[in-house]
């Protein structure tokens, strides 16, 4: 929500810097965020028979086994070749894992292409693409875990993001100039 009222093209500029435009920012979320506070917390309440162990014991490993399951998130939503109804997911339990590196990297040089292949003029809306399918997988991540740690459904409303993202870069890639700009980063790299 506080990406949709900073970078709404119909209202005026957000200024960074002006208080003015933080407290209308502040005060037009207060009641929203107030709002889903409480239901997180009554649902939180409700459902508390249905949790069980983190994945790796503990919210950290949860968070590193989730940089695996939204990078194939990334990959079911684009190419939905190898689906199921139950995934086997085994718990990162550290840093050197050597998938947290290799599922991190990959989906930050993905997202990075995603948004660098966008039209200069629409790499905002990229970039909210992207940022709209982790924000939106958040509710689904295994920090309030349940039995079934990845499921494709945990996806759908975070893949318009994706998808929004994708078609993007995909508008934008034939054209000449973006056959110029990659010559230019090939020349670029080359020079090194």
């Amino acid at each position: 929500m506080v990406f949709l009222e900073v970078l709404n093209p119909a209202a005026p500029a957000f200024v960074w810097n002006r208080a003015k435009d933080w407290l209308l920012l502040i005060a037009g979320l207060t009641a929203p965020l107030l709002i889903t506070l409480f239901i997180v917390q009554v649902n939180i309440g409700i459902h508390q028979t249905a949790f069980v162990a983190h994945p790796g014991g503990s919210v950290f490993t949860a968070l590193l086994t989730d940089i695996e399951i939204f990078a194939c998130y990334m990959f079911n939503v684009l190419l939905p070749a190898n689906l199921s109804f139950f995934y086997a997911v085994d718990p990162i339990r550290s840093l050197a894992d050597p998938r947290e590196w290799l599922y991190g990297i990959a989906m930050l040089a993905f997202c990075g292409v995603l948004v660098w292949a966008a039209e200069a003029r629409l790499r905002g809306l990229a970039a909210f693409g992207v940022l709209w399918f982790f924000a939106a997988l958040g509710p689904t991540s295994n920090i309030a875990p349940i039995p079934f740690w990845m499921q494709d459904r945990y996806a759908y409303v975070s893949a318009a993001g994706l998808l929004l993202a994708f078609a993007l870069a995909m508008t934008d890639c034939s054209s000449a100039t973006k056959l110029h700009r990659w010559r230019n980063s090939r020349a670029w790299l080359s020079r090194r």
